[in-house]
């Protein structure tokens, strides 16, 4: 859970197999909180993450894997955001995406969370 990669502002954490969304989003949010304060404020924060879920063929007892990726808009992070409560309404959204999806009756369930990215960017209201 500590490997952090880095792509200009892009920042990655790769899943665990294993390990149910809300513990996951559990065990990332102190390093999620800690990289959102050392950033320039105001900024542009967006997570994104990519979950594998399952389905079987009740014909063939196939099992088939599909990753599903799952991002939000950016939101704007000023000096003054709770960041805790901001992060903690952004991941509950996630985890009802994840509800939803799998309540549609496609068949499809929860297998893992891939990966976890976040871009935080400089915000500039007057760049047009």
């Amino acid at each position: 859970m500590n490997l952090i990669n880095i792509w200009n502002s892009l920042q990655g954490i790769d899943g665990k197999e294993g390990i149910d969304p809300k513990t996951f989003i559990v065990r990332i949010k102190p390093n999620v909180l800690k990289l959102i304060r050392g950033k320039e404020k105001p900024s542009k924060v967006k997570f994104n993450f990519v979950f594998n879920f399952t389905k079987e063929d009740p014909a063939t007892r196939q099992i088939d894997t599909n990753s599903g990726n799952f991002s939000k808009k950016p939101v704007i992070v000023s000096n003054t955001t709770n960041l805790s409560e901001l992060y903690n309404t952004l991941t509950e959204k996630f985890l009802e995406s994840i509800e939803n999806f799998q309540n549609e009756g496609s068949g499809w369930q929860f297998k893992e969370v891939v990966s976890f990215s976040t871009s935080i960017d400089p915000y500039n209201p007057l760049d047009l």
